[in-house]
């Protein structure tokens, strides 16, 4: 994705001088970022929760849930402690290793500090540092702090986010500046301790900086560390994001889309209140499967042996791309790697991998040791593995970087039955998979050594088959937790934002949510429609449905309650795909 920078400087940073514009207000321009957005955006939704508690949040006041846990009066992972700093482990991660890094000394915002916190802050720096290595992030990360409510600060007490972070949080934004020691320290994660006071320097300088520049309001900083951190240039810097477009890009589009027997497809924006629904006449044969852009401007369709994207625009969508050199149905599509790159599975027993070129797609890879029709794929955060289930009662990892494969442990099921399709947690710990016999499998993904994507897709060189040597992946098979009335045949099943939760459809007229981490029934939700073939979270207390009614239904969670139907994109015939462009 591009960033539109409309301004920015470089700014450089000693111990023993002010600090001093080295180059600045570089003239607008639609080049990409310092930083390469290889991988997928958090979903708009959870951006806009994210927003949300930022703007409710207050400075100053009572105690802060970080408190409280200094204080030891709930309870933390707690991975690091001395008598001025704490580290645990985030409540909610965003990656397989997100954790904070706080000052015990409460100091409400970054925007708060003063020249005398310089040591602490560059402390808080060093741990950060000094805990990742301790937890195996070898290959890098990211160091993110939010100042202020267009920050997205929603806790006012000063904390450092670390991340191995697969996705792109850098916004596009009025303001940004790269703040530099002239001390030349290679990286983050390269810093001893002496080197303390220039990172304290850096962190009581930022502020300041931002003020002169106007945002009054509030900014991210961030710092990227190593190839996991997608760090490029190996001189230590900071980017200082701002302005009230950091805020808006947050409330954007939940653009929703649904097909039908009748080969027709609607796409409309539920959060915009008077939108009208963009119709696709998809005339070539039934929809199959489809997957939108993080922006919702593309959609790919799959069918009967065709891949097709369109472009929506206002009131309409234009065919801009499609495939054709497929024998049988496609059942599977999405996107991967910053959307520049495309898969799909299919009845011919074959995933590829295409490259998405201006008005073509180039089919770059192929994944061919099925040798049974492939019902769903799914992509993982670290965005170079797909998991692929087929007819066959199989499970493969294809590693798209090396082209190696292994397949998953399979609990025992019985004669003929499959997992017809999978889902991914949002934090790439769990893979869930729902069987046509309505039986939930869950696997353990979490000891999985979990790397980024490095360089280009096309800069793969075929090789001989290869066979993944991974850690031992842990499978449970649930065969209860869906009511016996309930079952017959299983069709879709999805992870909420939050991961908390299981959403599992089938022939019948329940939709049953469950919970994750044991699969125990949740909610039972009666939809008064047979056949409910798709199902996806809003947020974390709603879902959506569509079945043989028709009808785009939205559903409270936890009551069990319809809450409302999205009209524009309601069909004459049986819904028989969903999507929306937060799913991954």
């Amino acid at each position: 994705m591009l960033l539109r920078r409309l301004s920015r400087a470089l700014v450089s940073i000693s111990t023993n001088s002010q600090p001093n514009f080295t180059s600045q207000f570089f003239a607008p321009n639609t080049s990409r970022s310092v930083e390469p957005h290889r991988c997928f955006s958090v979903s708009v939704r959870r951006m806009a929760s994210e927003v949300d508690a930022a703007q409710k949040a207050t400075r100053g006041g009572d105690d802060t849930i970080f408190d409280k846990i200094i204080r030891k009066e709930i309870p933390a992972k707690i991975i690091y402690e001395d008598e001025e700093v704490l580290a645990f482990h985030d409540v909610a991660p965003q990656a397989p290793i997100h954790f904070l890094v706080i000052p015990k000394r409460r100091i409400v915002a970054l925007d708060e500090t003063k020249p005398e916190d310089s040591a602490l802050l560059g402390k808080l720096m060093y741990t950060a540092s000094k805990v990742a290595k301790d937890l195996d992030a070898k290959e890098g990360y990211r160091v993110v702090i939010n100042n202020g409510k267009h920050g997205c600060q929603s806790v006012y007490h000063l904390h450092l986010h670390v991340i191995i972070s697969f996705h792109d949080i850098n916004p596009q934004t009025p303001v940004h500046f790269l703040v530099v020691p002239k001390k030349r320290i290679a990286s983050l994660d390269e810093a001893k301790p002496e080197d303390a006071p220039v990172l304290g320097k850096i962190m009581v300088t930022i502020p300041m900086l931002a003020k002169q520049f106007g945002l009054k309001n509030g900014y991210r900083v961030v710092t990227n560390i190593g190839p996991h951190g997608c760090q490029t240039i190996y001189h230590l810097h900071f980017h200082v994001y701002g302005g009230e477009q950091m805020r808006k890009m947050h409330q954007s589009t939940l653009v929703i889309a649904s097909a039908s027997y009748d080969q027709t497809i609607r796409l409309c924006d539920f959060l915009s209140p008077h939108t009208s629904a963009v119709q696709i006449v998809h005339s070539e044969a039934q929809v199959n499967c489809m997957a939108l852009t993080q922006n919702g401007n593309q959609l790919a369709v799959g069918s009967w042996q065709r891949l097709r994207i369109y472009e929506r625009q206002a009131a309409s969508a234009s065919l801009v791309a499609s495939f054709e050199n497929i024998h049988k149905n496609i059942t599977a599509v999405g996107f991967i790697v910053g959307e520049k790159y495309l898969y799909t599975g299919g009845e011919d027993m074959q995933c590829r991998l295409y490259e998405l070129r201006t008005n073509m797609l180039a089919c770059s890879k192929t994944f061919d040791h099925s040798h049974s029709p492939i019902s769903s794929v799914v992509d993982h955060i670290n965005q170079y593995e797909l998991f692929i289930a087929n007819q066959n009662a199989q499970v493969f990892v294809w590693d798209i970087r090396n082209d190696a494969y292994e397949k998953l442990p399979m609990p025992p099921l019985s004669t003929s039955e499959h997992v017809v399709e999978l889902a991914m947690h949002p934090a790439g710990r769990l893979l869930a998979g729902i069987t046509d016999k309505s039986n939930v499998i869950v696997w353990e993904l979490s000891s999985r050594k979990v790397q980024p994507l490095s360089g280009n897709l096309e800069a793969i060189e075929s090789e001989e088959e290869s066979v993944l040597t991974l850690p031992e992946t842990a499978a449970r098979l649930r065969d209860d937790c869906i009511p016996q009335n309930q079952r017959n045949y299983g069709l879709s099943i999805k992870f909420s934002l939050n991961g908390e939760l299981l959403a599992c459809t089938t022939s019948q007229d329940t939709v049953n949510v469950l919970r994750a981490d044991d699969l125990s029934l949740y909610s039972s939700i009666n939809t008064e429609c047979q056949w409910n073939w798709d199902t996806a979270f809003l947020d974390d207390e709603h879902i959506y449905t569509g079945g043989n009614d028709g009808k785009v239904k939205v559903w409270h969670v936890e009551s069990a309650r319809l809450t409302q139907q999205i009209a524009p994109l309601a069909q004459p015939k049986p819904i028989i795909a969903l999507t929306n462009n937060s799913i991954r």
